[in-house]
């Protein structure tokens, strides 16, 4: 429910953003190609801040029992992405395709005596706003599907997810970004709500280092 609200609001006030620039400092699709657009392949690392509530255990695969509390857990956060973004005006659009692993996922650690994680693939939409020719905050909105592993096998579920991060093209064709994104699932009476800050190194095949400023 908490993530829910989250991407509520969002959807809201979260993007566009759209602050009062003066003429010529976004690059413009009739001057200048954002270096922020083409094939783009991804990789990002960080930390996992985690819920696993099992309220029905015997539904659960992976031997959960009630000795797990349902409060907050940290681990590693790892994924991968690709996709394709394209200039439209001053704003950059992108789809991309994502995948996290148990061990290098969005989880991975212990609570009390038994260990979880998760792992989770999908869809999203990236929604960007180019500040700089080298700098953009952007907003990302997509629907996938979660797992829970180890002590928390047998929950699974598709949902939405949703997140903001900010992007820095450090050299032609690449970049790092820093992330925020949150995904939860519930099924029989069995819960999980994921909230990754991640760092991440981003690859554009047909990015140049623009000279706009």
């Amino acid at each position: 429910m908490k993530t829910r609200k989250k991407l509520l609001l969002l959807a809201l006030v979260g993007f566009p953003v759209v602050p009062a620039f003066s003429e010529g400092q976004v690059p413009s699709t009739n001057s200048v190609t954002s270096p922020f657009t083409g094939i783009y392949v991804g990789a990002r690392a960080g930390i996992n801040d985690s819920t696993f509530g099992n309220g029905n255990p015997s539904a659960l695969a992976g031997g959960a029992t009630n000795l797990i509390p349902s409060q907050q857990n940290y681990g590693t956060a790892m994924g991968l992405e690709a996709g394709y973004a394209w200039g439209l005006g001053p704003t950059v659009l992108g789809l991309d395709a994502y995948y996290g692993l148990n061990t290098n996922g969005r989880s991975g650690y212990v609570s009390g005596i038994q260990p979880y994680g998760s792992r989770d693939y999908g869809l999203a939409l990236k929604f960007g706003y180019p500040l700089t020719s080298t700098l953009m905050p952007y907003a990302r909105l997509g629907y996938g599907h979660l797992t829970g592993t180890l002590s928390a096998a047998g929950l699974s579920g598709d949902t939405a997810n949703g997140g903001l991060g900010i992007e820095y093209l450090f050299a032609p064709h690449w970049s790092v970004s820093a992330e925020w994104n949150a995904m939860s699932i519930a099924n029989n009476a069995n819960t999980m709500n994921n909230n990754t800050y991640t760092v991440g190194v981003n690859y554009y095949f047909g990015s140049t280092k623009s000279s706009a400023h």
